[in-house]
């Protein structure tokens, strides 16, 4: 067991870094962003089994909507509140959601203090979205805050495994901070109950992702959500030096092609049917 907090997946994030990072990523996210949309995807039917006809489903880190339109396709009875902490991100997933009868709504907020109401969520959904968040154990505690008794959260996030090509390679460079520190699976499982979720199901899979370049891969690592913004990280531009010896070590395969390694972890919890109310202390003096 875990004890204390999980800081960020990264050492504890700056959210207004968060803000721009993902706010100068709004124009063509969509069209780039092709892994997390298939992770996202994959964690849609992970919630198949899970009987649940919700009526109010919050996106957490919703990006420019892609998941949250696949929502609305599976749960006809819902509408659905995609919040993000980028408003250029709700801009852009706003200008391709049809207005007329639209069962979206549009929130900017930060997933460590949501702007919703206690106990009026039935399903909780967030793809990718924690590796950007400064404490894991604020948000999940606000994720249950805002789920009703009995309501289901499903998230996904990323593991250690995560990228071991990459950062093996900058390894045998320096010893800067050049890739994320993703959180173990049961370290996650840890920080759900510690939140007050129950019947924690968790579950991890290998994706391998395969390039022509090493350019196409950072293309995709800064819209999948992997982008380095440590505190350890380099503040300044890596020198064209290291970029060759990485390219050097970093060669494609026997099929011309460099593969880069994605574990990823899918998770779906209940928030308890009944909540504890801690009465404040009388003195019978």
């Amino acid at each position: 067991m875990v004890t204390g907090q999980i800081k960020g997946a990264i050492g504890g994030q700056d959210s207004r870094l968060v803000r721009q990072a993902f706010d100068r990523l709004a124009l063509g996210y969509e069209a780039a962003s092709g892994p997390d949309q298939e992770i996202g995807r994959r964690l849609l039917e992970h919630l198949v089994p899970v009987k649940i006809e919700p009526t109010l489903i919050l996106d957490i880190g919703a990006g420019t909507g892609g998941c949250a339109r696949r929502l609305v396709k599976s749960y006809r009875k819902a509408k659905v509140l995609a919040l993000d902490v980028a408003p250029a991100m709700l801009r852009e997933s706003r200008r391709q959601e049809p207005w007329f009868r639209s069962r979206q709504r549009f929130i900017c907020s930060d997933a460590h203090q949501l702007a919703i109401a206690p106990n009026t969520i039935d399903l909780v959904y967030s793809n990718l979205t924690l590796p950007w968040c400064s404490d894991w154990d604020m948000v999940f505690s606000e994720m249950c805050r805002v789920l009703k008794p009995g309501g289901v959260l499903a998230f996904s996030t990323l593991g250690p495994d995560t990228l071991r090509e990459l950062r093996s390679h900058w390894g045998e460079i320096d010893q800067l901070e050049h890739v994320h520190r993703f959180t173990d699976m049961h370290d996650v499982g840890d920080a759900l109950i510690r939140a007050g979720f129950i019947d924690v199901v968790l579950d991890t899979e290998i994706i391998t992702l395969q390039y022509r370049s090493l350019s196409g891969l950072f293309i995709d690592l800064k819209h999948l959500g992997t982008g380095n913004l440590a505190p350890e990280r380099r503040r300044t531009l890596t020198g064209c030096g290291k970029m060759a010896r990485l390219r050097q070590l970093y060669r494609p395969g026997a099929d011309n092609l460099i593969n880069a390694t994605l574990e990823v972890t899918y998770a779906h919890a209940w928030a308890p049917s009944t909540r504890q109310t801690v009465l404040p202390a009388v003195d019978l003096g």
